[in-house]
C-alpha cells in the first residue's frame, strides 16, 4: 500500500465487537520513505552518520514491523519491552540501539 502509520503501539489498537483489529490516529501516517519525525529516543535512534546524519532515518517496513513486534511483545506478556524492570532512559536506549531485546523463552507457559 506504501504507508506507514508511524505510531503503532498498543494504544492505537482497538478490537470491535467480533474481536476484529481496528487501528486508530493516523495523525502520523506518511509514504515510505519520508522522514520519522515527531520521535525521539528510546524508540528511535538519532543517526550519526551518513547522509541522513541528525535525523531519525526514514519510514519504512522495518520500523513498522518493530512496532508491530512490540504490540505482540505486549499481548504475550502484558507489559511493554522493558517494562517489568527499572531502567533508565540511557539504558533503554542503549540497549534498543545495541539490538538487545528481552528473552522470549521465559514465560512458564512457552
Amino acid at each position: 500500500m506504501g504507508f506507514c502509520h508511524n505510531d503503532l503501539n498498543t494504544t492505537n489498537c482497538l478490537l470491535d465487537g467480533n474481536f476484529n483489529l481496528k487501528l486508530t490516529d493516523f495523525g502520523r501516517a506518511t509514504t515510505i520513505g519520508q522522514f520519522l519525525e515527531y520521535t525521539s529516543a528510546p524508540w528511535a535512534i538519532r543517526l550519526t552518520t551518513g547522509p541522513l546524519k541528525g535525523t531519525y532515518g526514514l519510514c519504512s517496513a522495518r520500523t513498522e514491523q518493530f512496532a508491530v513486534g512490540s504490540i505482540l511483545y505486549f499481548m504475550v506478556y502484558g507489559h511493554k519491552l522493558y517494562e517489568d524492570i527499572n531502567l533508565d532512559g540511557r539504558e533503554l536506549e542503549h540497549r534498543f540501539a545495541e539490538m538487545k531485546f528481552p528473552e522470549l523463552n521465559r514465560h512458564k507457559i512457552f
